[in-house]
């Protein structure tokens, strides 16, 4: 393998007892197999010092679940000892999945538990502690553990793909993908966070003095002015995605001005050395009673955030809609839609507001919203001038 500044790791799971088959050894069996593999690994010459095996030990940790998962954070590849059907072991494995990491299965048993079945398993696994190729699946490990070095290196002499150590019964439902990568809402969350709402409530944000500046248009004329930003408010979209973002805005129009307001829309001039541009922004204006409106002050920004309309193509609602190609009926493929649609939106506040909790700047919580249109105009007369 190409040297690296960190080394490949491998990762043993598996029962954390003893051996149990009259095997003279007394190691618990992952620490037996972790023995295993750094026998094989020290008949590869590209993996001398550039693969480290580790495994859980449960004196190694104070707290084991952390630990372990930790572990499984930094592994390359997991390789999971599945004897005795071990409820732990299925649930690390379940972990594997969800997160898409390469693994490898195998059991000294000669059946796998159902949810593998369509998996690679090494079955009839004969375990000791240094490699044997005339062991049954020592050789078949020790293969498939070259194969994923090689892929490492860009060196598939045995042809293959990484994305095949990965592969399961639920991505495979997913087209390949791995549930890490179906939830959509995380990545548009901390991508919204990081290019519009940390810009307000980060240390010398927007939220912070001085007041920045703006330009805008109120009643069609151009205005530049200080101004002092008060509040941050998300809407979430009417439609609850089924429609377009242009549709949204105009209900969100057509609610503001019914509740007496308006919107102007300015930028923020550039005011932080991250800023390489206005920001766009919306700002909430009061309709006055002889015609025409003035700029809410402090001010109020509104967003509706069209980063959300993405979730139209995210991977779960593509799996949906192809349910429909397959005799299930519009109506029952529509409701399923929404309502996976409303999950998404619930988990992109749960999200947010988990960023926002947990920003630098605790004090800026209170003026950060997410809220949905029908209490928008109840939301706005609360925090109007205060």
């Amino acid at each position: 393998m190409a040297e690296s500044e960190h080394p490949t790791t491998i990762l043993v799971l598996g029962p954390m007892k003893p051996m149990d088959d009259g095997s003279p050894e007394k190691s618990p069996r992952t620490a037996v197999l972790a023995s295993l593999l750094r026998s094989i690994l020290s008949h590869r010459a590209d993996a001398s010092g550039s693969v480290v095996v580790e495994f859980p030990d449960e004196n190694t940790f104070s707290d084991i679940i952390p630990g372990i998962l930790t572990m499984i954070e930094r592994a390359d590849l997991v390789v999971l000892d599945l004897t005795g059907d071990s409820a732990g072991t299925m649930y690390e494995l379940g972990l594997i999945h969800a997160l898409g990491l390469p693994y490898v299965l195998l059991t000294s048993e000669t059946t796998r538990p159902f949810y593998i079945r369509v998996a690679q398993c090494i079955t009839r696994f004969d375990l000791t502690a240094d490699y044997d190729a005339a062991r049954s699946g020592q050789a078949v490990l020790a293969g498939r553990v070259g194969q994923f070095l090689e892929l490492l290196d860009d060196d598939p002499r045995g042809g293959g793909r990484l994305e095949d150590f990965a592969t399961n019964a639920v991505s495979a439902f997913f087209d390949g993908l791995p549930i890490v990568d179906i939830s959509a809402p995380a990545g548009l969350a901390a991508g919204y966070w990081r290019n519009a709402v940390r810009r307000f409530v980060g240390h010398a944000g927007y939220f912070d003095p001085p007041d920045r500046i703006v330009a805008l248009k109120v009643s069609g004329e151009a205005v530049e002015r200080p101004l002092k930003l008060a509040h941050f408010v998300a809407v979430k979209p009417a439609s609850g995605l089924d429609a377009s973002a242009d549709d949204d805005f105009a209900t969100l129009d057509t609610t503001l001005e019914a509740a007496g307001f308006v919107l102007a829309s300015g930028s923020i001039r550039k005011a932080n050395p991250q800023d390489l541009r206005d920001f766009g922004v919306k700002l909430l204006c009061r309709k006055l009673s002889g015609g025409g409106a003035e700029l809410v002050d402090p001010g109020i920004v509104i967003d509706l955030p069209t980063t959300l309309y993405a979730l139209q193509h995210s991977p779960r609602i593509e799996r949906i809609d192809k349910g429909g190609g397959r005799g299930m009926d519009d109506d029952i493929v529509q409701r399923l839609r929404r309502w996976r649609y409303e999950h998404m939106i619930q988990r992109f506040d749960v999200l947010m507001k988990h960023h926002v909790r947990n920003c630098d700047n605790k004090g800026h919580v209170g003026k950060v919203h997410f809220v949905d249109i029908a209490v928008l105009a109840d939301l706005l007369r609360r925090i109007e001038n205060r």
